[in-house]
């Protein structure tokens, strides 16, 4: 097993290709960017995994039958709060 690093975007959505079966640990600002830690075992295949940010107080966009899963919040240097979803 490996904990690997990946940038996010600050708002939308975008699709990053990780091991199979990652587990997303943790969002946080590192360097005065967003990044997600994932635990990964490199030795599976890769696939690609779709992730979304959404600013605090932003309508998230319904899509018929996407379901999402909370990872986790950070701040940008000016105070804006942003959420960050992956969906299933």
């Amino acid at each position: 097993m490996e904990i690997l690093q990946y940038e996010l975007k600050v708002e939308g959505k975008q699709s990053i290709f990780m091991p199979a079966q990652a587990k997303v640990l943790t969002v946080q600002m590192r360097h005065e960017k967003p990044c997600i830690w994932v635990e990964v075992n490199p030795e599976y295949a890769p696939e690609f995994r779709i992730f979304e940010t959404f600013y605090a107080g932003q309508k998230m966009i319904e899509d018929m039958g996407v379901e999402r899963k909370y990872i986790g919040t950070y701040q940008i240097n000016d105070g804006v709060t942003c959420h960050v979803y992956e969906r299933k």
